[in-house]
């Protein structure tokens, strides 16, 4: 399962509801609707959440 889907279905799955995701927010930016668009980077990759 890929890391964005796994992150979209956090609230539906149950065995994901105990997940922990750590790193580092880089190009955080407040869309005019209010919600928030980062990408979380570790030491090897980044995604866009």
């Amino acid at each position: 399962m890929e890391v964005k889907t796994a992150l979209a279905n956090l609230d539906r799955e149950y065995l994901l509801k105990n997940v922990y995701v750590s790193g580092t927010i880089i190009n955080a930016k407040r869309h005019s609707s209010g919600h928030i668009y980062f990408s979380l980077k570790d030491e090897e990759s980044a995604i866009d959440v």
